[in-house]
């Protein structure tokens, strides 16, 4: 099927998971942290930036669901959402094989940390 063709048929559960799950650790973790937290890709390089002490913490008590703090809309109150198993372990899997783990979440390439301060300018962070 070529790029901007029309779609034949949505994709079920199974192939789904088949997808994600055949994916290599980076984007494996990313897609199930963005499906499960419903973060967009602003909220997510957000997260990035701003969310790996957090994780850290977070990961290092063993927890079952995680806790992910984002900044409200407008200057508004801080807005939370979560992460799961499925996304906890993908994160957990991909880590150490990563170079420089402590600093994972925090290197993005200059466009998109270019993006997140958008992000955050937009909203009046």
């Amino acid at each position: 099927m070529m790029l901007g063709s029309k779609v034949l048929k949505p994709l079920s559960v199974e192939e789904i998971r088949y997808v994600v799950l055949g994916s290599n650790s980076t984007y494996c973790a990313v897609i199930l942290s963005m499906f499960q937290s419903g973060m967009g890709q602003g909220e997510f390089d957000y997260w990035n930036l701003n969310g790996w002490e957090d994780l850290e913490k977070d990961l290092g008590k063993d927890l079952e669901v995680i806790q992910i703090h984002l900044p409200g809309r407008m200057g508004g109150r801080q807005f939370h959402t979560y992460i799961g198993g499925d996304a906890i372990e993908a994160i957990r899997i991909y880590l150490p094989q990563r170079d420089g783990a402590l600093e994972a979440f925090e290197r993005l390439e200059k466009s998109r940390r270019d993006k997140a301060k958008r992000f955050v300018a937009a909203y009046d962070l």
